[in-house]
């Protein structure tokens, strides 16, 4: 995995597959410490993630492509971390567009 704190490679690869249907290693920004936007991020476009997911229009294609990511990691127990932490993500994203929304 790249150097750099492992949610926020996550975050730039499911962000990078949101936009183009791919996934991809990643390479973090270099020389930066301070919160560094996802956009700065560069995920390679090395496999199509299967499904017909584009656009994403829901949650569940949300959690599907957070499956995606979990479930291609290198070890059983990253595979493990990452589906326990689907369901409290999802409750975030929920909660956060739900915000957006009465603003």
């Amino acid at each position: 995995m790249p150097s750099g704190k492992p949610g926020a490679v996550h975050c730039a690869r499911l962000w990078a597959i949101i936009e183009t249907g791919y996934d991809g290693s990643v390479a973090p920004p270099t020389g930066k410490k301070e919160k560094i936007p996802l956009s700065a991020y560069r995920v390679g476009q090395h496999r199509r993630v299967p499904g017909d997911n584009y656009p994403i229009q829901t949650a569940l294609d949300v959690a599907q492509l957070l499956t995606w990511i979990t479930t291609n990691q290198r070890s059983v127990e990253m595979q493990l971390e990452g589906t326990e932490a689907i369901p409290r993500l999802m409750k975030e994203l929920i909660k956060f567009a739900k915000t957006r929304k009465s603003a």
